[in-house]
This record gives structure tokens, C-alpha cells and sequence, in this order.
């Protein structure tokens, strides 16, 4: 597949399956576009204007626009213009790679003519993130019921990036299509399931095109990404109810005393009823919830209502994942 990069310096080295062009003349690239099939054009901010004399040459050929300064205003002005992606100058080779390995943006026929999409949502993405208090205490199987839950309920695309010091999508994705993907997502049960290879800034690029994006961070006190869940919609924490393993939540609550937790959602795996109790009251403020054993694939009446409680998003408009992102 042939990418044609214009006016800009080529540092790294691409995929094999991938051969880059790089060109700094208009002529030149035009002729290119004559010559060869396109896969990709990928320009600096500042040639866009020459977009819609490109459309002449390759309709059909999605671009992506390398800025100097990236944020979710200049996202939304750039897919509000029909380009397929807008990548930060710092690492826009990165973001290359990346998405060489990735799907292309879909297409659909429009008008006899097929013509490149990326579906966007008008609302702004709720970030979900679930931490455990402790190693195993099980934020990538809460993750992957919360994904499940909401894939079935058609409210919008989900996705889940692991975030953890202990990655398994790999595995996962071996195990459900028996060879060796290695892509840095892939999808399964109509989730999107973004591998612990892809940075922050990577997902952040592709999260407008997502209602919902769950982070499973693992073990909260030593993730890279802590700060995720105090920036959370929705920042579900996975603790125990035994009282041998209490003391892990406690402690979190008291180390993080000057954050905001009315919003933390405190799920108890597999805990009694007199043990949720006990911890409700211990956490007063808190929402505490006891979680039975369940397939995440094939959730039962009983914990769907239990995860139905633990998304019971606010009716008022949810801070943005870029705004929560940017401004801090």
C-alpha cells in the first residue's frame, strides 16, 4: 500500500507493508496521485488549503492532518471537514504507524460514490475508569461486563483500552480468533478493545468516534494513569469485602482525602450482603456495591442490575473526555 506524505520529515521507519512517498512539490504530488493508488495522504496544518484541489485527483483518499498544537477544537473543525484524522506534530509518525496497522475508516456509498466516514458523536465521550484497590482484585473483568452491558444495549460504540501494568488483551485476542493479532486493537462481541502498546495520546486521537470508552488501569497504585480516574465520568473502583482485604480501600479513600469521591463507585466482587453494609457504612458518602460471580460475556439478571446501578450516568451533560484531558 502506497502513503504519500507531503512536506513533511520522515524520521522513522514504516511497516514493511507500507511504502511511504514523500514529496514536497504540489505537481509532484498530484502526479503521484495520477500514477498510483493512494492509501493515505498526510499533510501539515498549514497546506489544508489544498484539500479541494486534491478531491479532484483522490475523491476517495482519506487524510490526515499533522498539527502543531493538538486539541479537541481543532479535532472537531478538522472531522467537521470531512479528514480522517488530526495528529499531534510532536508524534504524528507514531500515529502512523499505529493506524497502518489499524483499520482504515470505513466507507459507505453516498450518492453512487464511495466516500470516507469516521462516525463522531454529538455528545461528548463518557470516560469510564475502573481501578482496582489491589492487584487482582478484577478491574479487567469489571471492565470487560461494563463494555458487554453497554455493546448490548446499542447506546453507541464502545471501546476498552488496558491501561494496566498487566496486559492480556493480547491473549485475548489469540484465544478468541486462534492465530497471533498483532494489531493494536481489534474487535470482539462489537467492542473495541485497544491494547496496553497504544499511548494516551493515540486513544485520545480516536475517542470522538466512541460513546463510551471504559480504561481498565489496574491496580490504581501503580498505574501510569492514575489520573484518568480522578478525570473519570464514571470512576468505578474494585476493592473486596473481606475483612482481611478492607483496610486496601480504606486507605485509599484517606490517601486520596482531597479528591472529589461522591462520584466513586465502590464495587465488591462477590461480597455479602453484610459485608457491602459494613463497608457502606465504613465509606459513608460512597455508592458501595456488591457484585455476584458472573460470565462478563454472558451477564445474568442480577449482575446486570448491579451494573446498570454502577452506570447510572447523571442527567446532566458529562464533562468531555478532550476537555477533561487538555485542561488539566
Amino acid at each position: 500500500m502506497h502513503v504519500l506524505i507531503y512536506n513533511l520529515e520522515v524520521k522513522d521507519i514504516p511497516p514493511p507493508a507500507y511504502r511511504l512517498h514523500v514529496c514536497n512539490d504540489q505537481k509532484e504530488m498530484e502526479g503521484m496521485l495520477l500514477k498510483m493508488t493512494v492509501t493515505l495522504i498526510v499533510m501539515p496544518e498549514e497546506h489544508a488549503g489544498m484539500i479541494e484541489r486534491l478531491s479532484l485527483f483522490a475523491p476517495n483518499i482519506p487524510i490526515a492532518i499533522v498539527v502543531k498544537e493538538h486539541s479537541h477544537q481543532h479535532a472537531r473543525h478538522w472531522t467537521s471537514q470531512g479528514i480522517a484524522w488530526v495528529w499531534p506534530e510532536t508524534n504524528w509518525e507514531r500515529h502512523l504507524n499505529l493506524t497502518l496497522d489499524a483499520p482504515l475508516p470505513e466507507t459507505q456509498l453516498v450518492d453512487s460514490q464511495e466516500k470516507v466516514v469516521s462516525q463522531t458523536y454529538d455528545q461528548p465521550t463518557i470516560l469510564i475508569a475502573v481501578a482496582g484497590a489491589f492487584d487482582g482484585a478484577g478491574s479487567t473483568h469489571l471492565s470487560f461486563a461494563l463494555a458487554n452491558y453497554l455493546a448490548k444495549q446499542g447506546d453507541g460504540k464502545v471501546a476498552i483500552w488496558e491501561a494496566g501494568r498487566n496486559p492480556c488483551f493480547e491473549f485475548l485476542a489469540f484465544n478468541h480468533d486462534g492465530v497471533v493479532n498483532t494489531k493494536p486493537r481489534f474487535e470482539m462481541d462489537k467492542v473495541t478493545y485497544f491494547k496496553s502498546a497504544v499511548d494516551m495520546d493515540w486513544v485520545e486521537s480516536y475517542a470522538e468516534q466512541f460513546r463510551y470508552l471504559i480504561v481498565d488501569l489496574g491496580n490504581i497504585n501503580t498505574s501510569e494513569h492514575t489520573s484518568l480516574f480522578f478525570r473519570a465520568t464514571i470512576p468505578v473502583l474494585v476493592g473486596s469485602g473481606s475483612s482481611w482485604r478492607q483496610r486496601e480501600l480504606v486507605q485509599l479513600c484517606r490517601k486520596h482525602i482531597h479528591k472529589p469521591q461522591e462520584k466513586w463507585r465502590v464495587v465488591l466482587p462477590m461480597a455479602s450482603e453484610d459485608a457491602r453494609d459494613e463497608m457502606a457504612e465504613t465509606l459513608a458518602g460512597r455508592q458501595v456495591m456488591s457484585l455476584p460471580t458472573c460470565d462478563p460475556y454472558q451477564l445474568s439478571e442480577e449482575a446486570e442490575q448491579v451494573i446498570e446501578r454502577i452506570l447510572n450516568i447523571a442527567k446532566r451533560k458529562p464533562a468531555g473526555f478532550f476537555g477533561r484531558l487538555i485542561n488539566r
